[in-house]
């Protein structure tokens, strides 16, 4: 208790020193433009959240300092679709600071397009740990800097040692020289990097507040584990150095904004919102606010972001009707039979399958409009990522909603010879997760929830 007393001290005398520079940081959004909604719990973050929140802090709050960790950007492994556009985002948002992370790397000829096609501002991205990289340069500075405040970037691992410098006395010293002309000023590092490199950088004392990009791992699905238990967050203890929360979830407070956080618009109107409140860590004394968390009492109009959150919209749904022509073809020689032709065969399961929530899986899409949104519509139907499967509820609507081949694999050669022996393989709880993931059904648990499915 003693030594949790300390540390919340030390950073409060830190805060308090430097209250007139409140800052808000956030970060890895990692693609993470909207939560999927499909859990109350997890229905965190999003873009609209956002820009609405930070818009209305900064009403309230005109010279609060906005650091951005990077990251943003979609994982190497998945589409362009969402680049722009959280580019466009980002652009809305205006951050004093953007740390060039590991995404902005991976993703760097997509970014230098769009900074070419739009008439927007270049963005701050900072990164002081750069090699001589001429094409980075033109878009990377070393540092930014405003009235009484300064901030650095740090990023490393060795996949990208060719283009960074690690933190050592070469690089600690080229930074002390940088930061003879900010002596007296707030002194802000952006951090994403191992743990000793960050013990180094708070032993050279050459910053006064280090925030860290999130450590969690590329697969992490989101989950709510972050809010229910805040010091997740907390990667150092002496000074406190906190992370960013994942997947643009939420927002770390600093200085005096600790202690001052911009109410919902549903708490100032006395809307009622539906919120699920998770365990908050203990606080003490004045309880300072360490993250305001983007949950659905937090959305308020944003004309800007919205406006992007729309093309985005717009845009996901004309690539899911391009995809849909070039499956079309597939309908042909598909190697699903569709829940429909199961009944004849397997009345009983067919008759649990049809009272169950799978059967009705798309039109809870429809209601939210989302039947369209490739994310959505692949684990609302039968074979939306397979050859042959769902294409649209216009071109396959034998395949919309979760059937019996999701869980069995494809059926249509056992319904025209149902021989024993050839009927579907006993499935898993691995088929169930690839869906029922921490997110989307953060609650599962195989056993239990094969009850309310459970068949013959």
């Amino acid at each position: 208790m003693i030594l949790r007393m300390l540390i919340l001290l030390l950073g409060l005398k830190a805060d308090l020193i430097f209250a007139a520079h409140g800052y808000l940081a956030y970060g890895d959004l990692r693609g993470h433009i909207e939560p999927c909604g499909c859990d109350p719990s997890t229905d965190l973050g999003g873009i609209k959240r956002l820009g609405g929140m930070i818009a209305r802090e900064r009403a309230v709050h005109p010279s609060l300092l906005l650091f951005d960790l990077g990251n943003n950007l979609p994982l190497a492994s998945e589409s362009n679709l969402k680049t722009p556009f959280l580019l466009s985002a980002q652009a809305v948002l205006a951050p004093d600071a953007i740390l060039f992370n590991n995404l902005e790397m991976q993703r760097f000829d997509q970014l230098s397009l769009w900074l070419r096609q739009s008439a927007a501002m270049v963005p701050p991205y900072i990164l002081s740990n750069l090699r001589d990289k001429p094409d980075f340069k033109k878009l990377v500075r070393p540092f930014v800097s405003g009235k009484g405040w300064v901030a650095f970037g740090y990023v490393y691992n060795e996949s990208i040692r060719d283009v960074v410098l690690p933190l050592g006395p070469e690089l600690l010293r080229q930074w002390r020289d940088k930061l003879l002309n900010h002596t007296s000023d707030f002194r802000v590092l952006l951090f994403s990097g191992s743990d000793v490199d960050l013990r180094q950088a708070i032993e050279s004392k050459l910053f006064e507040v280090i925030i860290s990009s999130n450590t969690a791992k590329p697969d992490r699905v989101l989950g709510s584990e972050e809010r229910s238990q805040e010091s997740r967050l907390l990667r150092s203890n002496l000074p406190p150095v906190y992370m960013v929360p994942l997947g643009g979830q939420g927002f770390l407070r600093g200085g005096n904004l600790q202690l001052e956080e911009v109410k919902p618009l549903s708490e100032l109107f006395g809307t009622k919102t539906t919120v699920v409140q998770e365990r908050r860590s203990d606080n003490w004394l004045k309880d300072p606010k360490l993250v305001t968390w983007l949950d659905p009492a937090t959305s308020s109009p944003n004309s800007s972001m919205d406006q992007v959150y729309e093309s985005y919209t717009k845009a996901a749904q004309v690539s899911f009707h391009e995809t849909g022509a070039k499956r079309l073809q597939q309908l042909k020689e598909t190697p699903f039979a569709g829940a429909q032709v199961c009944v004849s065969c397997h009345p009983d399961a067919s008759r649990v399958y049809l009272n169950s929530k799978h059967a009705k899986a798309m039109a809870t899409l429809q209601l939210k409009s989302k039947s369209e949104d490739p994310e959505c519509v692949a684990c609302h139907s039968l074979g939306a990522t397979e050859p042959g499967g769902f294409v649209s509820l216009d071109k396959s609507p034998q395949f919309a909603n979760v059937q019996c081949e999701n869980c069995h694999g494809p059926r249509l050669a056992h319904s025209r010879d149902p021989r024993p022996g050839s009927g579907p393989d006993k499935s898993s709880a691995n088929v169930c997760t690839s869906c029922h993931n921490g997110q989307h059904s953060p609650k599962f648990e195989f056993k239990s929830y094969w009850q309310r499915i459970s068949h013959k």
